[in-house]
């Protein structure tokens, strides 16, 4: 009743707020005998704690302060090494005595794992698909780029959070979309303007790096004879790099352009030549050429192509490529290959890859332009991230607008495939979070928070997932009380009759989806009126939406029961998951921050950074603790959680420079934010500093390690 009280106002929003403190319910008899029977190694290992704790822990959550909660979680959800991980940090963590001989065990391992910047997101649910049962920790390091660790792996949780936003998806309520599709206008709300999420932070920039080794290539193939040709540029010496549209590719210098859809020159069949696009390793272009069987112009192949990243290995022996005979690889020697036998050894872009099937390619070779190939490949510029998809410079991608928190859209069944995948990469990716303590950055409707600690939407949850459609049923109900009261009455909605409306069985603001078969063509009126909107609430919580919360507590229990969430609220699981938002001010910073490495509390360098952090609003905050963490949002408990600890140091020049020649930056592994001292006493003025601000911003090229 204390969490749920409105609801036994039917007319009142449900905004979830407490009468009573939680603090109140607490038992301090009943935490204290839990936490002694978490605190028995013997317990954890064999997973015999009493029955009390987990029925108490999840039927009364609220007799347990969080601390003991989550200490109960990290014991019984997340395996036995994490579990004793967990009780030898609290132990470390109230031991006043260091103890360096004494034996750690419970380690938690860490896998790394390789992923595109450009491609993040399909990186992502391959990886999850593969790594998302494991008790490891993942750590994620980019193509192109050196660093590894925490910063990269934060960056990664926020960049996939990004990318799961996005309009193109159609995962999400939008109040942009809905009211674009030409639905009732008094129950949507206005169309905002298109932006980015996050309060204005935005998708970060592409960071355009090279894939070294890889050449992405333009390659036409003939569909009758299957006779490779390797466009080029005799000019520059260079094979086509550029993707202009899925028929034309064009030279990275110049405009030489080749089009698919000619007469091949062997077979002589018109509109034979497809294009097609290759991952070309410099060891294959290599190979290829040295490989080629002497004394022959031209051979029958099989070549294996990765379907994910388009990566192209040539099989064969040291001395020979195979050779096509009837659809079997087979060598010089008559040896039959198999595709098995070089997953092994095929070198993909991403390791995401690693161990998939190789799709095999029958093609024709010639000794000629395999000969091309090895001497082109050394001036054909690496292949960038991201150029495997037709080049859309100036389309802006956007966001989908959800003021009031993510929520699913209702389900279309002719895309209901992609969704629902979608849905289930988005709980493996909240449940590996969860685990490895990694923060979201991603605007979840309190609903959805209520569904994953097993409570039950109700009528009045529709109020935080769509105000204005909430507030428009609220009166609607109105009008059927006063229909039941006088069945005479005639019935009008802020001042015009029900009829003018024009409604019908469709759901609002999605008028392709019909409440009842045939509803299109069903007129809402005073008789069907009551149906109406139960039809919407339920489409809206319960049967729009179900497949979505079935996918996605499939992928989440992938990575640990869902189960476990019922011992919090759904505000304290939003902290989980979301962290926290706190104002700073010069107390709380002096308290949060460490000075190290020529810097002391009393350094003015530390004085102006505090005094600029205090006066900072929330986009700024959250642009700074990108900048240096790789994550826009803060643990539960605010800056002094975060670990490792914010660490200031000072920034040496080294000569001939100047340290007003430097920029701040940081080390995002070790939360490491070096500061240049100035030696101008006016560049310590109180505000915000347009040097910090910038960096912040990225719109100035800065180092970030």
């Amino acid at each position: 009743i204390n969490t749920r009280w409105q609801i036994l106002f039917d007319r009142s929003s449900y905004s979830g707020k407490t009468l009573v403190p939680a603090g109140e319910f607490i038992n301090v008899k009943l935490a204290w005998k839990l936490m002694r029977q978490l605190q028995d190694p013997l317990m954890l290992c064999t997973g015999f704690l009493p029955p009390w704790c987990a029925d108490l822990a999840g039927s009364c959550h609220f007799l347990f302060p969080l601390e003991c909660r989550e200490f109960f979680t990290s014991c019984t959800a997340f395996g036995i090494s994490r579990a004793l991980h967990s009780m030898q940090q609290r132990v470390q963590g109230s031991s006043v005595s260091d103890r360096p001989t004494e034996v750690r065990i419970g380690r938690i391992q860490r896998e790394k794992i390789r992923v595109s910047r450009a491609r993040v997101l399909p990186s992502a649910i391959r990886a999850l698909e593969l790594y998302a049962s494991h008790r490891s920790m993942l750590e994620v390091e980019y193509y192109g780029e050196a660093g590894t660790g925490l910063g990269p792996t934060l960056e990664f949780y926020t960049l996939v959070s990004q990318e799961l936003q996005s309009a193109k998806l159609g995962l999400w309520r939008d109040s942009w979309g809905t009211s674009a599709q030409g639905g009732d206008a008094d129950m949507d709300t206005p169309a905002p303007k298109a932006a980015d999420p996050n309060d204005g932070l935005g998708q970060a920039p592409v960071q355009t790096g090279y894939i070294r080794g890889f050449h992405h290539i333009c390659v036409a193939r003939c569909t009758n004879c299957t006779t490779i040709t390797f466009p080029r540029c005799e000019t520059h010496t260079c094979m086509l790099t550029k993707r202009m549209s899925d028929s034309v590719a064009q030279c990275h210098r110049c405009e030489v352009q080749f089009e698919g859809g000619g007469t091949c020159e062997h077979c002589k069949t018109e509109g034979s030549l497809s294009l097609e696009w290759w991952m070309l390793s410099d060891e294959e272009a290599a190979y290829l050429h040295a490989a080629f069987p002497s004394g022959q112009s031209a051979i029958d192949h099989i070549l294996l192509q990765c379907p994910e990243c388009k990566s192209v290995n040539f099989p064969g022996t040291e001395q020979s490529l195979i050779i096509n005979r009837g659809g079997q690889m087979t060598s010089m020697s008559g040896r039959v290959m198999h595709e098995q036998d070089y997953r092994a050894v095929t070198r993909h872009v991403t390791h995401s890859c690693s161990n998939l099937p190789l799709t095999k390619v029958p093609v024709r070779l010639q000794c000629e332009e395999c000969a091309i190939v090895a001497r082109l490949v050394g001036g054909t510029p690496e292949a960038e991230e991201g150029t495997d998809e037709v080049s859309t410079a100036g389309e802006s991608d956007r966001y989908v607008q959800a003021p009031f928190g993510l929520f699913p859209a209702p389900i279309m069944e002719s895309t209901s495939a992609p969704v629902l995948q979608h849905f289930r990469f988005l709980g493996r990716l909240i449940g590996k979070a969860l685990l490895d303590q990694r923060n979201l950055d991603l605007p979840l409707s309190p609903a959805i928070f209520k569904f994953m600690v097993g409570q039950e939407l109700t009528f009045q949850d529709l109020g935080t997932v769509d105000p204005q459609l909430y507030k428009t049923l609220i009166k609607m109900k109105d009008l059927v009380d006063e229909r039941k009261a006088n069945s005479s009455a005639d019935l009008k909605l802020d001042g015009c009759a029900l009829e003018d409306l024009c409604l019908d069985l469709t759901m609002p603001g999605y008028s392709h989806l019909e409440l009842v078969p045939g509803g299109k063509d069903i007129p809402v009126t005073g008789d069907n009126l009551e149906e109406y909107i139960d039809l919407v609430a339920r489409t809206t919580l319960v049967d729009g939406v179900e497949k979505q919360f079935s996918a996605f507590q499939a992928g989440f229990d992938e990575v640990f029961p869902m189960r476990h969430l019922q011992v919090y609220s759904p505000q304290e699981l939003e902290l989980h998951i979301r962290g926290d938002i706190e104002d700073w001010d010069v107390d709380t910073l002096r308290a949060s921050i460490k000075p190290d490495h020529g810097f002391r509390d009393t350094s003015m360098p530390i004085i102006w950074l505090m005094n600029t952090m205090a006066s900072m609003d929330r986009l700024q905050r959250r642009l700074f603790m990108r900048f240096v963490t790789g994550s826009p949002t803060l643990p539960r408990g605010g800056l002094k959680r975060l670990n490792p600890r914010l660490t200031v140091v000072r920034k040496e020049a080294e000569a001939p420079l100047k340290p007003d020649d430097y920029l701040p930056s940081v080390m995002t592994c070790a939360n490491y934010l070096k500061l240049p001292v100035s030696v101008h006493p006016l560049q310590y003025h109180a505000g915000p500093n347009p040097r910090l601000t910038s960096v912040c911003n990225r719109s100035i090229p800065l180092r970030v390690h």
